[in-house]
């Protein structure tokens, strides 16, 4: 059986008709609805399968999964969004087949074009638009979303905390996101771009014979941001004021590379500094790369020596891919940073 975990602030025409067509899902034998917005509630005849969970204030997405994922009965648990429309009575028992094989199972970016009734699987970590939509998770591998998210990455925290991930493609109709594109929560959107992008953690490794940075990053998965910065550093390894890349572990996000200094201060400053960072923009020009993301912590200084790192947003002039159809070609989503001195 299924535990259906479903926030909600009433805001989709959707909601009724996937409450509906949820009760009616034999395999499915709760549906945990977090109201965060109980005054906005509808007068709705719930089903007995319904187990309602009324907020005083709104406490948003990833706290009312991780809720909603302490206060359900069943081994396998399936999080979803509340503005959906799809045939749960067919899809559901194919899901709660396909975990007793994979633990977490989202959906494919496909599914919202998809006509045909076959269920599609796409293994691997294709978290992609609309992945989060709707999860199927066995409960025993889950691990809490930090608490500083409050609506956006609860998905790819998951996928990171999985690691063993799918992706299906079935019909499946939504507005996205209805709640959280609304004005009133840009502001928590906003800090929670900034939270993600903290918890992708940066080691210095000081006590080797040769000191390394290990850096895991956590964020922009759908954006390629890992495969990206190891692209960038590669076709930059020839200049001096690159980091080097000494290995890299695709499945933890992970690149060991050689250690390239502390950020610039007025401490350790060098006094051709400018001319230096001229120089710096000067070779990126001539391979034709972009940094697109050049912010004071970026500029670092290692025995007199200005250097330059976090590739992540890169780009070839203006291709985002590097040429590589593996990874995405998306520009960065919240402006580029002209690269300059």
């Amino acid at each position: 059986m299924v535990s259906v975990i479903m926030p909600t602030m009433w805001r989709s025409d959707r909601t009724e008709g996937l409450l509906e067509s949820l009760s009616n899902t034999s395999c499915v034998s709760e549906i945990i609805i977090i109201d965060n917005a109980k005054d906005n509630r509808p007068d709705v005849n719930f089903s007995d399968k319904v187990v309602l969970l009324e907020q005083d204030q709104n406490i948003f997405v990833n706290p009312a999964w991780n809720l909603g994922v302490s206060e359900s009965k069943e081994d396998y648990v399936c999080i979803i969004n509340d503005d959906l429309t799809m045939d749960c009575e067919s899809i559901f028992p194919i899901m709660k087949e396909l975990m007793n094989h994979i633990p977490c199972i989202g959906i494919h970016s496909s599914s919202y074009s998809y006509e045909e009734d076959d269920v599609l699987m796409v293994r691997g970590h294709d978290i992609g638009r609309g992945w989060g939509c709707c999860i199927f998770l066995d409960k025993s591998r889950w691990v809490d979303i930090p608490e500083q998210l409050k609506i956006w990455f609860g998905d790819n925290w998951i996928a990171k905390t999985y690691k063993e991930c799918a992706s299906v493609v079935f019909p499946i109709k939504t507005e996205m996101s209805t709640t959280s594109n609304s004005k009133d929560l840009s502001d928590v959107i906003k800090e929670d771009i900034k939270q993600w992008g903290q918890l992708s953690t940066v080691k210095i490794m000081r006590n080797e014979s040769v000191p390394k940075v290990v850096k895991t990053i956590n964020r922009w998965e759908d954006h390629n941001i890992f495969e990206r910065e190891v692209l960038a550093i590669n076709m930059l390894k020839q200049f001096d004021w690159c980091p080097k890349i000494i290995k890299t572990n695709a499945e933890e996000k992970q690149i060991i590379m050689s250690y390239a200094g502390s950020p610039m201060n007025a401490e350790n400053v060098p006094e051709d500094a400018l001319d230096q960072a001229n120089q710096i923009l000067l070779d990126l020009a001539s391979v034709k790369v972009r940094h697109n993301d050049i912010k004071e912590e970026e500029v670092l200084v290692h025995d007199g020596k200005v250097c330059l790192c976090d590739f992540g947003w890169a780009s070839l002039e203006d291709d985002f891919s590097f040429g590589d159809s593996e990874i995405s070609s998306e520009e960065k989503p919240h402006g580029i940073i002209d690269d300059k001195v």
